[in-house]
C-alpha cells in the first residue's frame, strides 16, 4: 500500500501549531527578527558615519566611514550565523511540535541545544552543498553545450544552453522533493535518516510538490495579508501626525521632525511585535507541513505493518 498523505492536513497543521502554542510562536518570531533589527542598526550606524551629504556628492569615503563599513561587514558576517543558528533550534522545535502534539512543550519555548538540533544543521547542510553542486554542474553543462553549438548556430545555441537551463531546474527541484523528509525524518527517528529519508519520498513526488506549491501560496497570502493589516493601522496611526509631517516636507529640512519620544518608542516596541509576529507565523506554516506530511507517512506505514502482521 502507497504510504501517502493528506495535503489539507499538512497545510492546517501549521495554524493549529499557532493556535495552541501562540507563546512559543512569537517567541521564535522574536528570535527571528532580533538579527533583521540588528542589520537595520548596523546599517543605520553606517548611514550617519558617513553622512547624507557625502553620499549624495558621491565623495570619497572618510576614514571614519571605512572603518564603519569594515565593523558593518564584521557584524554581518555575526548576525547571518546567529540567523542560521536561530533557524536550525527553531526548525527543530517545529518538527517536534509537529511530530508529537500530544506532548508537552518543554523550557525555553522548546528552544534547546541537541542531537535534534545537530541532525537538522548536518541535514540542512548535506541538502544545501548537494543543490549547490548540482547547480554548478548544471551551469557548466550549459555553457559547454552553449559553446559547443556557438560556432554552428548561436540561436541553436542558445536555445540548447536553455533547454540545459531548464532541464536542470526541474532536476533541482525533483532532488529536493525527494530530499524533503530527510530533516523531519532524522527527528523523528532520532537518527540521521538519509537513506530513510530517499526512499520516503519514492513514488510521492508528485504529492510532495502539490504540498509544495500550496504551502508557497498559504504563506504568500498571509504575508499579502500581513502587509495588508499593517499598512492600514500605520496609516490610522499615522494620521494624527500628518500635520508635522506636512509642515517638515514643506520646510526641507535636512533634521529629522521632533516627535515625542515616548511615543517614539511605544511606536517601535509595537512594530518590533508586529514584524516578530509575522515571522513566527510564516516559519511555523512553512515548516509544519512538511513535518506534518512525515508524521502521517509514518503513521499510515506503522499501521501497514500492523495489519501485515496480523494476517500473516
Amino acid at each position: 500500500m502507497t504510504h501517502g498523505f493528506q495535503i489539507d492536513v499538512a497545510l492546517s497543521d501549521g495554524f493549529h501549531l499557532i493556535r495552541r502554542r501562540p507563546g512559543d510562536v512569537l517567541a521564535w518570531g522574536v528570535i527571528l527578527a532580533l538579527p533583521v533589527m540588528l542589520s537595520v542598526i548596523v546599517m543605520i550606524d553606517l548611514f550617519m558615519t558617513i553622512g547624507p551629504e557625502a553620499i549624495a556628492e558621491d565623495a570619497d569615503p572618510s576614514p571614519q566611514a571605512l572603518a564603519a563599513m569594515m565593523r558593518m561587514q564584521a557584524w554581518s558576517m555575526l548576525i547571518n550565523v546567529v540567523q542560521l543558528i536561530g533557524y536550525v533550534l527553531i526548525i527543530a522545535a517545529i518538527c517536534r511540535a509537529v511530530l508529537w502534539p500530544e506532548r508537552a512543550p518543554g523550557r525555553f519555548f522548546d528552544l534547546r541545544v541537541g542531537m535534534d538540533e545537530a541532525r537538522v544543521a548536518v541535514a540542512g547542510l548535506a541538502v544545501m552543498a548537494g543543490c549547490y553542486g548540482v547547480v554548478l554542474v548544471v551551469l557548466l553543462l550549459a555553457f559547454a553545450f552553449g559553446a559547443a553549438f556557438w560556432m554552428v548556430s548561436e540561436t541553436a545555441a542558445v536555445v540548447l544552453g536553455v533547454a540545459v537551463g531548464l532541464a536542470g531546474i526541474v532536476g533541482i527541484v525533483w532532488a529536493g522533493l525527494r530530499t524533503s523528509m530527510i530533516m523531519p525524518l532524522s527527528i523523528a527517528s532520532q537518527d540521521f535518516a538519509f537513506v530513510a529519508g530517499w526512499k520516503m519520498t519514492k513514488g510521492r513526488v508528485g504529492m510532495l510538490l502539490g504540498l509544495f506549491v500550496a504551502t508557497l501560496a498559504v504563506t504568500f497570502l498571509v504575508h499579502v495579508l500581513f502587509l495588508i493589516v499593517a499598512g492600514l493601522i500605520a496609516l490610522g496611526v499615522s494620521i494624527p501626525f500628518w500635520p508635522q509631517l506636512a509642515a517638515w516636507a514643506q520646510s526641507a529640512s535636512s533634521e529629522l521632525p521632533a516627535f515625542n519620544p515616548l511615543v517614539v518608542a511605544v511606536a517601535g516596541v509595537a512594530a518590533f511585535i508586529a514584524i516578530a509576529a509575522y515571522y513566527g507565523v510564516i516559519v511555523a506554516i512553512w515548516i509544519a507541513p512538511g513535518a506534518s506530511a512525515c508524521r502521517q507517512m509514518l503513521a499510515m506505514q506503522k499501521q501497514d505493518e500492523t495489519g501485515a502482521a496480523a494476517l500473516s
